[in-house]
């Protein structure tokens, strides 16, 4: 079976044949008629020469005289061969410029298609190493991600997200270390719209990580119950309800932790006027 390259190579070759150049079917057209042309003459001369050979034996051998009509047949066939050899050498004297305007044509088209064939060559090289890398690389994908689904299979198997975040205090210790930080931030003179601009930043990278956390959860929660994992304690129901009163609680939480920061900012301007009162009581 020929391949689609070959068949669209020859249709443009049938194209081009329905539709050749003028100046090369003229130069086709001039060689058809100098070769048929010459063939004449050729034949002519053989004809000419055959005959006055025989003249010449007659006179030098036999010692007869050929006749004068002999010798009219014979030098008008010589001036018709004359002629018509001028005839053509005039014939190519004329049709050499155009012929050679269109060799040189085609020589640069010639050398066009050849630099165009080696430049494919050269990207479809190239395309091929690019094509066999990027081979390589989703190769390496499909055992990354073969070897994390067999990871995930594992009974003992911990998700990222998990693991994500360490604990830099105990859970016994982490109330005090909660007023301690917010001490110290009412401590700090700073700019409030810098703050309330940080807090509205701050909230929505913690929504960003929420929604990361949720689909990352549901992508858990897909693989648990496809793989038939889940414990009959309520379903995802229950999963549902407990990931919903955790978000509550993180949002109390932090809204928490905001009026806190509020209230001891609050103190201390009014420390702050308070004592610039003390020190100037006649204001």
């Amino acid at each position: 079976a020929k391949t689609e390259a070959v068949a669209q190579l020859e249709k443009l070759q049938s194209a081009v044949s329905r539709h050749p150049n003028v100046l090369r079917v003229r130069i086709e057209e001039g060689k058809d008629m100098l070769k048929n042309e010459y063939r004449l003459l050729n034949t002519r001369f053989e004809d000419v020469h055959a005959l006055v050979q025989e003249m010449r034996k007659d006179v030098a051998q036999r010692g007869s005289t050929p006749s004068s009509q002999l010798m009219r047949k014979a030098n008008t066939e010589l001036k018709g061969i004359e002629t018509g050899s001028e005839r053509l050498v005039a014939f190519i004297n004329e049709t050499r410029s155009d012929w050679k305007r269109t060799w040189e044509e085609e020589l640069q088209n010639i050398l066009k298609e050849q630099g165009f064939v080696k430049d494919v060559e050269q990207m479809l090289g190239e395309l091929l190493d690019d094509t066999q890398h990027l081979n390589d690389v989703t190769d390496k994908l499909d055992k990354i991600i073969d070897l994390k689904l067999r990871e995930r299979a594992k009974d003992d198997y911990v998700p990222p997200a998990a693991t994500k975040f360490i604990d830099v205090v105990s859970p016994d210790d982490a109330p005090d270390a909660k007023k301690d930080f917010l001490m110290q931030i009412s401590c700090v003179d700073v700019d409030h719209q810098r703050r309330l601009d940080a807090l509205k930043s701050a909230e929505r990278l913690r929504q960003t990580e929420l929604a990361a956390k949720v689909n990352e959860f549901d992508e858990e929660l897909s693989d648990f119950v496809t793989q038939r994992k889940l414990r009959k304690t309520g379903g995802t129901q229950e999963l549902e309800r407990r990931r919903a009163e955790k978000e509550v609680e993180v949002m109390k939480e932090m809204l928490k932790s905001v009026e806190e920061a509020e209230q001891a900012r609050r103190a201390k301007l009014a420390q702050r006027k308070a004592g610039a009162k003390k020190q100037h009581p006649g204001t």
